[in-house]
């Protein structure tokens, strides 16, 4: 028996973080798109590769046992250095990667992945994220 998701209800957040998941496949080919791009400015890449690097290595400065703190550093580190990475690359070089709407581009998209991060978040740490959700620059 298959049971149909459509009947189930669904917030607008929720409903958000679903189309945000199915972009995810688009998300990382602009990601890696940028990181070939020579227009890119080379020290942005090496951060985001560097990072990704200390992500995935057993080596870590604040370990991952440690709560709310192991892993906030690796989120602190990903997300400052893609932010770098799209700042300062041109609206063009972006767009060139993108295979969607350039209006899926907008800030609101990082509202949604920190909302989505918050469901992941050790419950103290929830409404921090979901303020800076709020919160978040462009809005």
């Amino acid at each position: 028996m298959t049971i149909s998701t459509a009947a189930l209800p669904v917030s607008r957040e929720e409903a958000s973080v679903f189309q945000l998941i199915a972009r995810i496949p688009a998300y990382l080919k602009l990601l890696f798109g940028m990181l070939r791009d020579r227009r890119v400015s080379g020290v942005d890449r090496a951060l985001v590769i560097a990072s990704l690097i200390y992500v995935v290595s057993p080596l870590d400065f604040l370990p991952d046992v440690i709560p709310v703190l192991g892993q906030i550093d690796d989120l602190f580190l990903i997300t400052f250095t893609l932010g770098r990475l799209f700042e300062r690359a041109s609206r063009d070089v972006v767009l060139s990667h993108w295979g969607g709407a350039p209006e899926e581009l907008d800030p609101s998209v990082l509202r949604k992945l920190l909302y989505f991060a918050s469901l992941f978040a050790p419950p103290g740490r929830r409404g921090r994220l979901r303020r800076l959700a709020r919160g978040a620059v462009g809005t």
